[in-house]
């Protein structure tokens, strides 16, 4: 008998292990983004300003120390239902970039233009940066 008790216990035990698994399973298959895509980013700080024109990336160009510089990433949704945005700024470029509408909805059909700022520190040094943005796609 006490074989038996400890038998559907531990059959209990491992249907309710189970049912967990397969719960926390879809959560995380329904709280996830359906797509993704990263985008590079670069800059250049230096004594003189320049633009640089690229489709694959988003590029400052070169900015001059205390200046603020604007740029815009278009994002289109051919769904046929609405979209959540979100954008990631990786930290090697976070305290230099950011975007002022870094989470948006996007009817179907609809196009956006996200805007991104690019603002240099008086005191920043010299150089080349680099770094990502990260978009998220969510139902």
């Amino acid at each position: 008998m006490k074989n038996f008790k400890h038998s559907r216990f531990l059959l209990f035990s491992l249907f309710f292990a189970c049912l967990i698994l397969l719960a926390l399973s879809f959560y995380l298959i329904q709280h996830r983004p359906f797509d993704s895509r990263v985008l590079p980013v670069r800059f250049m700080i230096g004594d003189k300003v320049g633009i640089e024109i690229n489709e694959s990336a988003l590029t400052f160009g070169r900015a001059l120390p205390g200046t603020t510089l604007h740029r815009g990433v278009f994002v289109d949704n051919p769904y046929a239902f609405p979209i959540t945005v979100r954008v990631f700024i990786n930290q090697t470029i976070a305290s230099y970039v950011f975007a002022p509408n870094a989470t948006f909805i996007l009817s179907s059909g609809a196009r956006y233009e996200v805007p991104f700022v690019l603002a240099v520190p008086s005191n920043a040094e010299a150089g080349n940066y680099s770094g990502t943005l990260l978009f998220e796609f969510w139902k």
